[in-house]
């Protein structure tokens, strides 16, 4: 009887074994994504907001809507320069709040506005940040401040003063929650609770709109409305309550209709926790008031969170994809074609991964909020820098599906001369357009917010 001939022994799955962990990586990012949490302040000062309750006791039909007009105020720019009133007035202007020493939302609220001021470029609108923090965000600090985010005072002001006029005009004019958190308990960065919500006044002082500053969709309400594109919609538009039986008060409580999907009954409005009841509530109804043009419907689209979670997963299929690359390129330089094979297929399906989620992204940034494209914010020597790796990246992806088709078709038929040719030309190419849609998206999302802090 001949002897059987000996089984070679059986080699561990290493490609099997990396390629389970990397794509069990892809479905806990595209199913469980980073979700944005808002830190203890911004939640507190949200939180205590609003608060919306029956009107029971003063009917809609008894009471007159009238604007609200921000009143005289001095403070400092950035500049030194004083500031009031008067100098705001005869074109709109956005209101923010800040502290420069924030660890909290502010970065971004103040990215959020850097970019408001790009895209209303054809405007004639101003911003001001006002700082909750006025001891220690003296005009020189602001001014390192401002310049961080590219603002010029002639169009960006970011303003500092008495604290007392401050909080009155965040508390009393635009309603607002701000705190600050006593000094035994407070964690450096988070000493003040404040809203991170921007007040629009328009050019004769009149307080006509506030907007959520971290919701995307509001913005680019805000966005058509100071370019003349829309109206202020109802549940952004602001106004003061005045009972007809009782005269008109200076100093009165104002509120706005937080967005909500269906409209409020004429039996509601909206009153500030902290109202006292000396003064009539503000409200916001359905109908808009007397002697005023119905404003344009609101978007009722909301980009909905597993979209705005996308470029993250974008960034993450592009990691992946070059570790794959790069794996298959050790895998063939040593010898082991099947486990090269399987590599570069798995970045072959990544990428695709990829494309479909690039494409889902900005056809619902357009759908959802009218403009399919972020823009970069960056300013200074690395704006020519970010365009020049984006056009090579755009144009070099274009071929890569067509390189990447050529070059397994090739391998399949055993052309292997040919495979190698032209895989030569393939693998740094792609290489390169998955390197820099990572390096795109940091610079995309993250470097003004980098600068800035």
């Amino acid at each position: 009887m001949s002897e059987s001939a000996p089984q070679p022994p059986r080699r561990f799955p290493f490609g099997w074994v990396v390629g389970s962990v990397l794509w069990v990586i892809v479905f806990a990012v595209l199913f469980f994504g980073p979700r944005k949490q808002p830190d203890n302040n911004e939640q507190t000062a949200q939180e205590n907001e609003y608060e919306v309750v029956p009107l029971a006791s003063q009917p809609v039909d008894d009471v007159t809507l009238e604007p609200i007009v921000v009143p005289e105020f001095q403070l400092i720019s950035q500049e030194g320069q004083p500031i009031k009133r008067e100098d705001l007035l005869g074109k709109p202007w956005v209101a923010s709040f800040i502290f420069t020493n924030c660890a909290g939302p502010c970065t971004n609220l103040t990215k959020t506005v850097m970019e408001l001021n790009a895209a209303t470029k054809g405007a004639d609108v101003k911003f001001v940040s006002f700082t909750v923090d006025p001891a220690r965000d003296t005009p020189e600090r602001l001014t390192q401040y401002a310049e961080m985010f590219a603002a010029k005072p002639d169009r960006w002001l970011f303003l500092t003063g008495e604290k007392s006029a401050i909080y009155d005009l965040i508390r009393n004019t635009f309603q607002l929650v701000v705190e600050e958190e006593p000094t035994s308990s407070a964690r450096l960065g988070f000493e003040f609770a404040h809203s991170t919500r921007l007040i629009h006044i328009d050019a004769e002082g009149k307080i006509a709109g506030s907007y959520k500053g971290e919701d995307p969709a509001e913005i680019a309400i805000l966005r058509r409305v100071l370019l003349g594109q829309t109206q202020t919609p109802r549940q952004n538009q602001f106004f003061r309550v005045v009972p007809k039986d009782k005269p008109p008060v200076e100093e009165q409580k104002t509120s706005n209709l937080p967005k909500s999907p269906e409209p409020m009954s004429p039996d509601e409005v909206i009153i500030r926790g902290q109202d006292s009841g000396e003064n009539p509530p503000a409200v916001t109804v359905t109908e808009p008031p007397a002697n005023q043009p119905p404003a344009a419907a609101p978007p009722t689209k909301v980009l909905p969170d597993w979209i705005a979670r996308l470029p993250v997963t974008n960034a993450v299929l592009n990691s992946l994809a070059t570790i794959l690359l790069m794996a298959g390129y050790i895998a063939i330089k040593t010898k082991h074609a099947h486990t090269h094979r399987n590599l570069m297929i798995s970045a072959f399906v990544v990428s695709v991964l990829f494309l479909g989620c690039y494409l889902t992204y900005h056809f619902g940034m357009q759908y959802y909020l009218g403009d399919a494209s972020k823009k970069f914010t960056g300013t200074g020597w690395i704006r020519p820098v970010y365009y020049v790796i984006l056009l090579t990246h755009v144009l070099l992806a274009m071929a890569v599906p067509v390189l990447a088709l050529m070059t397994f078709y090739r391998a399949f038929r055993g052309q292997w001369d040919k495979h190698k040719k032209i895989a030569k030309i393939t693998f740094p190419i792609w290489l390169y357009v998955s390197v820099t849609g990572v390096v795109i998206y940091g610079m995309l999302y993250h470097w003004p917010t980098a600068v800035a802090g």
